[in-house]
């Protein structure tokens, strides 16, 4: 595993929506077939070794995960010219404390969580126009 820099850190929590309860990024995963798959997420920090969001709507994630757990998760401001590239594995979590403290959230709002996805990272690269494009940072 690897850290999460403080750089990165405060890029996703100054982009964190309340409401939401996270920072838009894009989740890229592989489906059993070979088939690439993105979607936005709505990312939260939970350590300094993870990210986490709510599957609540998805379809089919949940079982991509299961199977195929090697995933990307890209953030960029394209105004600011910023962005980070995550490299990771995930893991699903359908109960326990961290699962039921979104539940009780969500339920306030009509939806179901179908799971928390925790990301461990393994890799993180600055995706900042210029020269250190691609780097490892972390």
């Amino acid at each position: 595993m690897t850290l999460l820099p403080d750089s990165v850190k405060k890029f996703i929590e100054e982009r964190h929506d309340k409401e939401y309860n996270g920072a838009v990024g894009v989740l890229s995963s592989f489906r059993g077939d070979g088939t690439p798959n993105a979607s936005p997420k709505h990312f939260r920090i939970r350590d300094d070794e993870h990210l986490e969001f709510t599957d609540v709507f998805s379809q089919t994630l949940s079982d991509v995960l299961k199977t195929h757990p090697d995933v990307t998760v890209v953030f960029f401001d394209p105004k600011a010219v910023i962005g980070y590239r995550m490299r990771g594995r995930a893991v699903l979590e359908t109960f326990g404390p961290l699962f039921q403290q979104a539940a009780n959230q969500l339920e306030n709002m009509g939806f179901k969580p179908k799971a928390i996805v925790s990301i461990a990272l393994e890799e993180v690269q600055s995706l900042t126009y210029g020269p250190g494009t691609g780097k490892k940072i972390g």
